[in-house]
């Protein structure tokens, strides 16, 4: 293999790209910096706000499975959800 080769099997290497990534960030103005800091944390909350709102529709679908009488072990593999949390929403729907 030459020599060539290698450098660029070498650049396109999953670290070697964060790298590239990181040091391009070192290079921004802090005008840039801020604007791109922005846009990741904006980016995080979105993230952060969908994975809530399907945990909480999760929950809402279980509570409504377990008021129709499915088992809790059915609940877990089709929901996806702890069997913990399925035991508790059980227990608080039983109040």
């Amino acid at each position: 293999m030459s020599e060539q080769i290698k450098i660029h099997n070498a650049l396109n290497e999953p670290i070697s790209q964060k790298a590239y990534e990181r040091a391009e960030l070192l290079n921004l103005t802090p005008q840039q910096r801020t604007i791109y800091e922005l846009s990741f944390f904006h980016s995080q909350d979105r993230r952060l706000a969908i994975e809530t709102a399907v945990e909480e529709k999760k929950i809402e679908i279980a509570k409504n499975v377990i008021l129709s009488g499915l088992d809790d072990d059915l609940i877990v593999s089709v929901i996806g959800l702890p069997l913990e949390i399925v035991v508790q929403l059980r227990n608080e729907l039983k109040k």
